[in-house]
C-alpha cells in the first residue's frame, strides 16, 4: 500500500512512478552492499520531475539505504565519523552532492547559455548582482545567484514510515475488526498500541531532561504525533533526531542545507512523499502541509 501527499496538483500516478523508479533504479544497480535474501534494510530515494518533459517518468537522482547510527557516546566531535545512516538520511545527502554537481553544470555553461538552454542544469542564474566570471562564482556576496529552475519538483520515495511521528497512525477500521492487526509484528514497546489498532514509533520523546530522551509513552494505548524524538535503536542512546523530524526540518529550511544556502535563493522543497506504508495502515498516512 501507498501512502503518499503531494503539491500542485500532481496525478494521481506519481506516487506509483515515483515508487516504480527509485525500486527499478535499485535493482539495477549490483549486488555489491546489498542485503542478502535472509537481510533486511530501509530504502530512501529523490526522484525529479521537470514540466519541460512532462510525458517523461521521474528521474532518480539519489539513492540511500540504512537502518543504523551511532550511539551519543560514539560521535566524533571533528565530524570525521557519520552518525546517521538511516536511509533518509543518506538519500537527502547523496542529493545534496547531486545539487552541487548540478551548480558545477551551471557555471561551466555560463549564464547566457544556461538562460537559452534551461536544460542545462536544474538550476537557473538568477538576475541578480551575482554572476558568473571566467568559469567561477564571482565574489559579490550581496544575494545568492541562483534558484531551482521553474517547473522543476524533487519527489521522495521511502520504503517504509520513516522513524518518529510518521511512524504513528490508526489501522483502519475494517482491518481492526477482522483480526487482522494480530497479525502485525510486535515488540514489547508497541505491544499494547498494535493492539489497539495504532501504528507505533520506537523513537524517545526529546526533553530536558538529563540524558535527552525518555520512555514515557512505553505501554500507552496511543502515541500522539507533534512532539520532538530521537532515533529508536537497541544499542546505546543517540542523540540524532527522528527522519521525521528532520523531513520537516528540510521542508522547513530546504533539502540544500546551510551551505548551498548561501548560493541557492530559494530552499529546495519537496514537492511529494510516497511511503510503502504497512497492510492495515491508514490511508493517506502521510500528512501534507
Amino acid at each position: 500500500a501507498m501512502a503518499s501527499t503531494a503539491r500542485g496538483g500532481e496525478p494521481s500516478s506519481l506516487p506509483a512512478a515515483v515508487a516504480d523508479a527509485v525500486l527499478s533504479k535499485y535493482a539495477s544497480l549490483p549486488k555489491n552492499g546489498k542485503p542478502q535474501t535472509h537481510e533486511y534494510t530501509s530504502l530512501a530515494g529523490f526522484a525529479l520531475t521537470d514540466d519541460l518533459t512532462p510525458d517523461a517518468p521521474p528521474v532518480v537522482v539519489a539513492l540511500g539505504t540504512g537502518t543504523k547510527c551511532l550511539g551519543a557516546d560514539r560521535r566524533c566531535p571533528e565530524g570525521l565519523a557519520l552518525a546517521d545512516s538511516h536511509a533518509e538520511v543518506l538519500a537527502r545527502r547523496a542529493l545534496v552532492l547531486y545539487m552541487y554537481d548540478e551548480i558545477d553544470r551551471l557555471v561551466a555553461a555560463g549564464r547566457t547559455r544556461a538562460l537559452e538552454n534551461p536544460r542545462v542544469s536544474i538550476f537557473r542564474p538568477e538576475r541578480s548582482e551575482k554572476t558568473i566570471v571566467g568559469g567561477a562564482i564571482a565574489r559579490d556576496r550581496t544575494r545568492p545567484w541562483c534558484s531551482l529552475r521553474p517547473g522543476v519538483r524533487v519527489h521522495m520515495y521511502v520504503s517504509q514510515s520513516p522513524c518518529g511521528d510518521a511512524s504513528i497512525y490508526r489501522a483502519r477500521t475494517s482491518d481492526a475488526t477482522n483480526g487482522s492487526i494480530a497479525n502485525l509484528r510486535v515488540n514489547k514497546r508497541a505491544k499494547t498500541a498494535a493492539n489497539l489498532g495504532a501504528g507505533s514509533t520506537g523513537a524517545k520523546l526529546l526533553t530536558g531532561a538529563p540524558g535527552g530522551a525518555t520512555d514515557a509513552e512505553f505501554g500507552v494505548g496511543e502515541q500522539r504525533p507533534g512532539a520532538a524524538r530521537l532515533k529508536p535503536g537497541r544499542g546505546a542512546q543517540t542523540s540524532c533526531m527522528s527522519c521525521s523530524d528532520k523531513m520537516c526540518k528540510w521542508n522547513a529550511l530546504g533539502l540544500q542545507g546551510e551551505l548551498l544556502s548561501s548560493v541557492v535563493e530559494f530552499p529546495v522543497r519537496i514537492s511529494s512523499v510516497t511511503v510503502a506504508a504497512p497492510e492495515g495502515g491508514a490511508e493517506g498516512g502521510a500528512e501534507g502541509g
